[in-house]
C-alpha cells in the first residue's frame, strides 16, 4: 500500500500552532505549580486541582493536534478510522 502524503493547509497549520502555543502556556503553569512542597500540593486543593486541570488540557492538546494531524495529512486508512470509532463501544 502506497501511503501519499498532501501537503498541510495554511488554516490547520495555523490552528496546530495556536494549540501548540497553549500547550507551552500550561506547561509554564505546571512548572510553577511543581515548586510546591508535595505536603501542601496535596494538602491544597487549589494548588492540587489547578495541577490536575493543567494537565488535563495539556493531553487533550497533544490528542487534539494528533487528530488535527492525521486529518489534514489524510493518514488514516477507512479501516482504521471505523476501528477508532469503534473502539469505545462495549
Amino acid at each position: 500500500m502506497t501511503l501519499i502524503i498532501k501537503p498541510m493547509s495554511k488554516e490547520a497549520y495555523n490552528k496546530i500552532k495556536i494549540k501548540l502555543q497553549r500547550l507551552d502556556e500550561y506547561l509554564e503553569y505546571l512548572t510553577e505549580l511543581r515548586k510546591a512542597p508535595q505536603a501542601g500540593f496535596l494538602a491544597d486543593y487549589r494548588i492540587y486541582g489547578l495541577a490536575e486541570r493543567y494537565l488535563q488540557l495539556s493531553v487533550q492538546i497533544v490528542i487534539d493536534v494528533g487528530q488535527m494531524l492525521i486529518v489534514s495529512k489524510n493518514l488514516r486508512s477507512r479501516k482504521a478510522t471505523r476501528n477508532f470509532c469503534n473502539s469505545g463501544r462495549k
